[in-house]
């Protein structure tokens, strides 16, 4: 089932190099989007793996970095939550969002 959205989801990743509905590569705001859809239907698992695709895709994105970083959190996956807000703020060490987020999950909240 390859592209396929983990959590029983009907959904499938586009696969790279096409954008669903659209002629063209997906960009960074696709995996954005398409990530906190998820997370607003509280589908953490699909989203986690949405924004995994977008770090492979992008591994020098801090957004996309932090993005994992948080639903990792919110699916409480404390230590991966931890790299990759990590990560984040190596490629971007002055995102307020990156700082506040590592010492939310330095104090185990």
């Amino acid at each position: 089932m390859s592209g396929a959205v983990p959590g029983g989801s009907t959904g499938r990743i586009p696969t790279a190099g096409t954008r669903a509905g659209a002629k063209g590569p997906l960009r960074e705001g696709d995996f954005d989007a398409l990530g906190d859809r998820l997370i607003e239907q509280n589908n953490l698992d699909s989203a986690v793996f949405v924004f995994e695709k977008h770090v492979e895709l992008y591994p020098g994105s801090w957004n996309a970095w932090d993005s994992l970083g948080e639903v990792l959190a919110k699916a409480g996956r404390k230590e991966r939550a931890l790299e990759g807000t990590r990560t984040s703020l190596e490629l971007n060490p002055t995102s307020k969002n990156g700082r506040a987020m590592l010492e939310r999950l330095e104090k185990g909240q």
